[in-house]
């Protein structure tokens, strides 16, 4: 047979940000096994209090966003490696957390903890670089946002308030970017609304409550974008869950648990959207499991842990959707471990 040796940038890269450590991890994707392997700089320092990841839909830019209230800028060099742009950071004036791009890779949102507001931006088409719209921001209408998620189709946009246990809903304005609250503004979620995931056909939205130890699930309505609660609006899950992820193909999603060092996964209705638990129910991660990514094709998937210091990488299986440890099953990162994202192969 032929050999085919893989240069780095035909290789997808996925990215780590590390609280405690101030930097971003950097690892390439074997396209075959789903392996991490350190990049040939494994790490990038930053300011201070490193915790989400989003990339552009072009996978030309990423955007860090830091506790610290600042958002780092990066674009891409030839081997998958982040690069800082020029200039390399701005501040949004507060805690900065959960940043998601529109689909057309034109505006970007990070929700502001303490002042409850979202933060609203422009991409440039030139560099990548971020600049305040002509409103910097709008209230989230309650206590303590910590995610924004974008619709597929690039109209809604929601935040999760976790000290309010409700969910801000918005439209998004063509032209300007500008987001609008819908009506109503927010719904009720349960306790600790934390992190948000759509599924790829934008039907349905669910929301990892950390209080209650559940995942509620709503529709999304196709003409206005507002949300309902399923027939079963919530569904139960591990202790103090956190990041939820849905698959590329729209049947599976995964829930990591932080106190338990679990990963809850289950099968998603494909005419409900509602979650059934796998067969078996959890899969180990290990101590503080935090964030779940999915490679593009839905074949890999990986977990921080934020108290272990590791990353754990799973295969899926492409019927069943259950998670098999790879071998090694884990990777070293840096301290707190949370925030992830996987830049597509070009």
């Amino acid at each position: 047979g032929r050999l085919v040796v893989k240069t780095f940038q035909e290789q997808e890269t996925y990215l780590v940000a590390n609280y405690s450590s101030a930097n971003v991890n950097q690892f390439m994707i074997d396209d075959i096994t789903g392996l991490l392997t350190a990049h040939s700089t494994p790490t990038v320092s930053q300011g201070a209090m490193s915790f989400t990841i989003g990339i552009s839909p072009n996978q030309s830019y990423a955007y860090v966003s830091s506790l610290s209230g600042s958002i780092y800028q990066y674009s891409f060099d030839g081997t998958g490696g982040l690069v800082a742009s020029t200039p390399a950071s701005i501040n949004t004036g507060d805690d900065a957390r959960g940043p998601d791009i529109t689909p057309d890779g034109r505006y970007l949102y990070v929700a502001n903890t303490n002042t409850n507001r979202v933060s609203q931006y422009a991409i440039s088409a030139v560099d990548g670089t971020l600049s305040a719209l002509s409103t910097p921001t709008i209230t989230t209408g309650d206590a303590y946002p910590t995610c924004v998620a974008v619709s597929p189709n690039g109209q809604w946009a929601y935040a999760s308030n976790t000290n309010g246990s409700t969910l801000a809903q918005y439209s998004v304005t063509g032209g300007t970017g500008l987001l609008a609250a819908l009506a109503p503004s927010n719904v009720t979620s349960t306790g600790g609304a934390n992190e948000l995931g759509v599924s790829p056909n934008g039907k349905w939205l669910y929301v990892t409550n950390y209080n209650t130890d559940t995942i509620s699930g709503y529709s999304i309505n196709q003409v206005s974008g507002v949300v309902t609660p399923m027939t079963t609006p919530t569904f139960a899950t591990g202790d103090a869950p956190y990041r939820i992820a849905v698959s590329p193909n729209g049947k599976f999603a995964y829930v990591a648990s932080m106190n338990e060092g679990l990963v809850y996964q289950y099968t998603i209705s494909a005419t409900t959207g509602m979650l059934t638990p796998m067969a078996a129910p959890t899969v180990t991660s290990a101590a503080g499991s935090s964030y779940v990514k999915i490679s593009p094709d839905g074949r890999f998937a990986y977990v921080t842990n934020a108290t272990a210091r590791t990353v754990t990488q799973y295969s899926i299986n492409q019927t069943t959707g259950a998670l098999t440890a790879l071998s090694p099953a884990s990777v070293p990162v840096g301290n707190s471990a949370y925030g992830s994202a996987i830049r597509r192969r070009l």
